[in-house]
């Protein structure tokens, strides 16, 4: 809520199809996109409900203009 990292955001050039889908600790959904123009705020499903700080999963799954693919597994750490 300071203006600085309040959003998740995946963006490149290259990217031509992605999904990232963000989970917490539960193994439950709590965020996905297949869009790079939205990102996380944070929100439960950008329900305006705000998770708890906490350390989320991330997946994160893209298909390049070369039509190479790449799958990218890591946390992200919530802090209010």
């Amino acid at each position: 809520g300071d203006g600085v990292n309040d959003e998740m955001l995946v963006r490149s050039n290259f990217i031509r199809d992605m999904k990232l889908d963000i989970y917490d600790r539960w193994g439950e959904l709590v965020f996905n996109t297949t869009d790079q123009r939205t990102a996380w705020n944070g929100q439960y499903e950008n329900t305006g409900e705000e998770l708890h700080s906490d350390t989320y999963a991330y997946c994160l799954v893209v298909t390049c203009t070369n039509d190479l693919s790449y799958t990218m597994l890591g946390n992200i750490t919530l802090v209010r």
